[in-house]
């Protein structure tokens, strides 16, 4: 049986199968997103009704040759529930996420999604880095926050940097649980976080600790911050996974003349320009 290739997003790859008889004509897909977890290999014979096992030996009794074709490939409509990160993040209404870069790295983002130190130097793809030291350990994790940059690393880093620009990339909220996050309350290098184990920092607790009151900090009251904003401004998600261009959905430059020579990269997205000291370049408090 030959699968041909019909359609593929950051979220799926479809799939149509050619002579597949009548029980068996429809599609299959491998989906990307992590939230497939429980249901390993996954059947769909039409667009309504499905077939699902974990038993590769039940896969054979539907279809002899379903080893090559089934592993780590699921249908396109699974019946997903929403997950509880999803749901925590409704129910804050999160706007966006936000991740910052040097804006050389634009286009390779922009072409490649936005990657790991790990993959990028695996695969010998040309980048700047932020961090030299990095160090949280993660260099197959991505940083990223909630609603508003880590101010107070943008800041250093700009500083440090004088020559170099920058651009704000706004991501879609979906990345909270579509990807492998770990929510980490305060910067992933800080010791309290740094020891706990990751399969604890990803779970739904971790995710809701973010927006709890700190004793080392001022109240969120008296940091006039937004439900959706976590307490400490240098509290992030890390990404295990390359996020994809797609879920980039706005671009924020430092200067009208940077923008106007990458509005044609950016394609139709959303672009707009804060200058250093304003908006997404200035400090939180000076914004809420």
């Amino acid at each position: 049986m030959k699968l041909e290739k019909i359609e593929e997003t950051n979220k799926y790859t479809l799939y149509e199968k050619e002579d597949s008889g009548k029980e068996w004509k429809g599609f299959i897909v491998e989906v990307k997103a992590p939230w497939i977890t429980r249901k390993k290999y996954n059947i769909a014979w039409n667009r309504e009704r499905f077939a699902s096992a974990q038993d590769m030996d039940v896969l054979h009794e539907r279809h002899e040759d379903a080893e090559l074709w089934a592993k780590n490939i699921i249908m396109r409509r699974y019946p997903k529930v929403p997950s509880e990160i999803e749901n925590i993040s409704n129910s804050l209404d999160i706007p966006h996420l936000v991740h910052f870069t040097k804006l050389k790295n634009l286009k390779s983002i922009l072409e490649n999604g936005i990657q790991t130190r790990k993959c990028l130097e695996q695969y010998s793809t040309e980048y700047q880095y932020n961090d030299s030291l990095r160090l949280d350990g993660h260099l197959d994790a991505i940083s990223i926050s909630i609603a508003f940059p880590n101010a107070k690393m943008l800041f250093k880093y700009i500083c440090e940097t004088p020559n170099t620009s920058w651009v704000i990339l706004l991501l879609d909220t979906s990345v909270l649980w579509k990807y492998d996050c770990a929510f980490c309350k305060r910067n992933a290098a800080h010791k309290k976080i740094s020891g706990q184990e990751i399969a604890e920092l990803k779970s739904p607790t971790s995710f809701l600790s973010m927006f709890d009151e700190l004793p080392d900090l001022e109240s969120r009251s008296a940091q006039r911050l937004n439900g959706y904003d976590p307490t400490d401004v240098q509290a992030e998600l890390l990404v295990f996974n390359t996020i994809h261009q797609s879920n980039i959905k706005q671009i924020i430059f430092d200067s009208k003349e940077r923008l106007q020579s990458h509005r044609e990269l950016c394609g139709e997205r959303v672009t707009s320009v804060h200058s250093v000291g304003n908006g997404y370049f200035a400090g939180r408090r000076f914004v809420r």
